[in-house]
């Protein structure tokens, strides 16, 4: 009258691992520890990933598109990532002053005047570039500039009819004193590298507060 169930309804599942399945998760969790790790942007790491992995076309399918695991791969790194400065006063981390190989790139971090700070970047293989060019070509950005700075103020070199940006200077302002001692500092690096940053010709937008300077600082 009184029934008690004691066993019953267990299936047993006794099957090979899906190889597909596994390939996949290798893939996604490669792309979710670079995506911690590095610094470039989600959908180049996502792409260098599915090409570097060789999987099949079933496998392929299996995986989430960039798109779908893109908020979450944007969650985990935003865990590792510095909360973003109040001020243009902040300490850099030290991954972030040095390329992806691990050579020195923050070339000046420096206050002219109070609250005004000057950060320039740039790596020695393309400060070779930049006083080896005869051409070099400079303009100013505003719209990407980071919050806290003016704009971000690139000089580029011309080699073989190619621009190449060699110098990213994040600047608060666009008075000719700061680009003049962004110059200056400039000329001595290159005299300690035993050479010369004096190139033919400089083309640049017409800005009031830069075109003496070029004159004055680098075509003399």
């Amino acid at each position: 009258s009184n029934d008690v169930y004691v066993k019953g309804g267990i299936e047993v599942h006794d099957h090979e691992p899906n190889p597909d399945l596994i390939a996949a998760r290798i893939v996604r969790n490669k792309i979710k520890e670079r995506a911690v790790q590095e610094n470039i942007p989600l959908s180049m790491i996502y792409e260098q990933e599915i090409s570097n992995s060789s999987i099949n076309a079933t496998t392929t399918a299996i995986l989430p598109t960039c798109q779908e695991i893109g908020p979450t791969l944007g969650k985990s790194r935003a865990k590792v990532v510095p909360v973003l400065p109040q001020t243009c006063l902040f300490d850099i981390p030290d991954q972030f002053k040095e390329t992806l190989g691990g050579n020195r790139f923050l070339l000046i971090d420096e206050s002219v005047v109070r609250r005004e700070r000057i950060l320039v970047f740039s790596s020695d293989r393309q400060l070779d570039m930049l006083f080896s060019s005869p051409i070099v070509y400079m303009d100013g950005t505003f719209s990407k500039s980071p919050k806290h700075f003016k704009q971000i103020y690139i000089l580029h070199a011309v080699l073989f009819d190619i621009c190449v940006p060699c110098v990213f200077c994040l600047l608060v302002n666009k008075k000719g004193a700061t680009y003049r001692h962004i110059f200056t500092e400039l000329k001595e690096i290159a005299t300690k590298r035993n050479k010369i940053f004096a190139p033919q010709t400089i083309m640049s937008d017409f800005e009031t507060g830069i075109l003496p300077v070029i004159k004055s600082e680098v075509s003399s």
